[in-house]
């Protein structure tokens, strides 16, 4: 199980949100701009509406979730994506967005963040929650 892997290569799993179902865990490649600190987070979504995913490459809900987050955010007209890695939980981005769990989406409108979905434990986040947020961005428009 995930979690045995997590635990022996010295991963700390408690920021996940559960277990993954069998047959979602799947290594995903794919080119989304990236962010690893404060600064580079604040200067990408101090312009124009921005979706950003909070995730963990030892999280298997955020690996399931993110061809998601691509292929909605491709289709997006207006909304940049953005991804902020947080493999280490000693990492302070945690702490300065307030992150408590992954995956977390936090969508920004000319820097102002707007809406939070947080993962639901033992489902993770969905194409409705997005959607969500999505609707959050329009609607300040």
């Amino acid at each position: 199980m995930w979690v045995d892997v997590v635990q022996r290569f010295g991963l700390h799993a408690s920021r996940c949100v559960g277990e993954m179902p069998s047959g979602l865990a799947r290594p995903i490649l794919w080119n989304m701009k990236r962010v690893q600190d404060e600064s580079g987070v604040q200067q990408a979504v101090a312009a124009g509406r921005t979706a950003v995913l909070f995730h963990a490459t030892w999280c298997p809900f955020c690996r399931a979730f993110r061809p998601t987050f691509e292929k909605r955010l491709s289709q997006a007209q207006g909304v940049t994506a953005l991804e902020v890695l947080l493999d280490d939980e000693e990492d302070p981005l945690w702490e300065q967005f307030k992150i408590e769990v992954v995956p977390t989406l936090v969508f920004f409108d000319g820097g102002v963040p707007v809406e939070r979905v947080v993962a639901r434990p033992g489902v993770g986040l969905r194409g409705h929650d997005l959607e969500a947020g999505l609707v959050a961005l329009q609607r300040r428009a």
